[in-house]
């Protein structure tokens, strides 16, 4: 009776936990896998004008917007990690947008590796971008700039600089 009774507490107890967790964290889980892969998690919902039957129109736009989602959480999280590792001084000298717009524009080839939707349209992408050395192309990428600011600039004089790719 005592081995029924445990065994009924730990198997509730494993689905409580099993629960929790969401097929991304934990099968495809977000950041860097390896030095050559990022990858993120982009949700989005339909337009609120289209119609609730057109689900292909729902679904697609959707879609859309998590692709752009990643996109914009691919580039927010790894310069993300930059200015976070950065003492609070030089993060007072340092314009994240700048870094940012010179990441997102080396930023190419992402792709979307899985695709779920909910009931109501609203769509998840697990977005991935590879490429060989990737990790140390983008610590170069932000090396090099912090090398031309000498991290003695303001964000107003780091902005004067922007160049366009």
């Amino acid at each position: 009776m005592k081995f029924i009774k445990l065994f009924i507490i730990l198997l509730i107890f494993s689905l409580f936990i099993i629960s929790c967790g969401s097929g991304v964290s934990k099968t495809r889980p977000e950041g860097w896998i390896n030095d050559d892969t990022f990858r993120v998690m982009g949700m989005g919902s339909p337009a609120e004008d289209i119609d609730s039957d057109d689900k292909f129109r729902r679904e697609l736009t959707s879609k859309q917007a998590a692709e752009l989602d990643a996109k914009n959480k691919i580039v927010s999280r790894i310069v993300g990690s930059y200015i976070e590792s950065l003492s609070s001084t030089e993060k007072g000298m340092i314009d994240e947008y700048v870094i940012q717009e010179r990441v997102a524009g080396r930023i190419r080839g992402a792709s979307v590796v899985e695709t779920q939707w909910d009931s109501k349209q609203n769509c998840t992408v697990v977005m991935e971008l590879y490429s060989k050395g990737l990790k140390k192309q983008v610590d170069a990428l932000i090396t090099k700039y912090l090398n031309e600011v000498g991290m003695q600039y303001t964000a107003q004089d780091v902005a004067g600089m922007v160049e366009t790719y």
